[in-house]
């Protein structure tokens, strides 16, 4: 990367953070990230910065150390567990040390003499806890479907019925939110299987702009057609926000504990394909992993549980 010609002028060390954080959101945005990933980062950066308010000893960008970022997600989890009396999960402290390792980054390849602060983070032990995936229980998953079905028959305003078509994708198709916003009518086409089976194949751009199909069983989906069918641009109107609200209060409706937001989905469906004993290979590139050890490494948990259920 280019370094950047305006750098945060010497003021604070909050200021200064502050100020980096403004360049780092701009070049977020010129890099065409998702509203998603700037909400997210942003998120994240603020409460590091905030975090360090009340921390004296750190007056200086140079004084960001391993000790200080261990420091900080300790209080992470001590915020957390205060808050909602249980503790954080491994997969939200990731999701946190990786995007300040993206801002740290940012600042080392812009700042004239300054260290890479990302190295920082290198050291700090990612944790993978498998079982803390989230995914609905057998009798959710039937909730989920039940509720599908009677409110796509009964549903008759516009823009509900698209909120649960939408739905409808991230439970039978495992696609991640924003796949399912872009998705045009053109995207969907009627096919069959060699045995006659009819699904709507969905061709989605994923993650790096790569194109992938997903089949769901016409049956599943068919009673949303008037959605979708001879429509051939935009199907949702709606923003990530929205979207995110709606599947709450459809999953509340149905009885159902909304687990990590709208990615629930994703994991619950490629979890239920590893328990009908799906091909790895198959799942991942359904879920649009660019390699299928991604795949194994989330999901290596499940088809173990899978084998000492059968074994047991």
């Amino acid at each position: 990367m280019t370094k950047s010609k305006e750098q945060p002028s010497k003021l604070s060390f909050i200021q200064e953070l502050e100020e980096w954080k403004s360049l780092f959101l701009q070049h977020q945005s010129n890099e065409q990230k998702s509203r998603n990933t700037l909400a997210l980062d942003e998120r994240e950066i603020d409460a590091f910065i905030e975090f360090c308010r009340g921390e004296e000893e750190v007056e200086r960008l140079e004084d960001i150390s391993k000790l200080l970022m261990s420091a900080y997600f300790n209080h992470r989890r001590e915020q957390y567990y205060k808050i909602h009396k249980r503790d954080i999960s491994a997969q939200s402290l990731n999701i946190a040390i990786s995007r300040l390792k993206v801002f740290f980054g940012f600042i080392s390849d812009n700042h004239d003499e300054f260290l890479d602060l990302s190295s920082s983070m290198k050291k700090i032990r990612k944790i993978h806890t498998y079982a803390e995936l989230p995914r609905f229980s057998i009798e959710e998953n039937n909730k989920i479907a039940l509720s599908l079905q009677a409110l796509g028959a009964s549903i008759k305003q516009v823009r509900r019925r698209k909120i649960l078509f939408a739905i409808a994708l991230l439970f039978y198709g495992g696609l991640r939110s924003m796949e399912v916003l872009n998705l045009k009518g053109s995207d969907i086409t009627l096919q069959s299987n060699t045995e006659g089976k009819l699904f709507y194949v969905l061709s989605i751009v994923g993650k790096g702009g790569k194109r992938r199909e997903v089949p769901i069983l016409k049956s599943k989906i068919e009673s949303f057609e008037d959605v979708f069918l001879e429509v051939d641009g935009e199907l949702f109107e709606f923003g990530y926000r929205a979207f995110h609200r709606s599947t709450q209060r459809f999953l509340k409706n149905a009885g159902v504990k909304n687990l990590s937001g709208n990615h629930a989905f994703r994991h619950n469906f490629a979890s239920n394909l590893i328990r009908k004993n799906v091909n790895m290979q198959v799942i991942s590139q359904t879920l649009g992993h660019s390699d299928i050890s991604i795949t194994a490494r989330f999901y290596s948990r499940v088809a173990l549980d899978n084998q000492m259920k059968a074994l047991g």
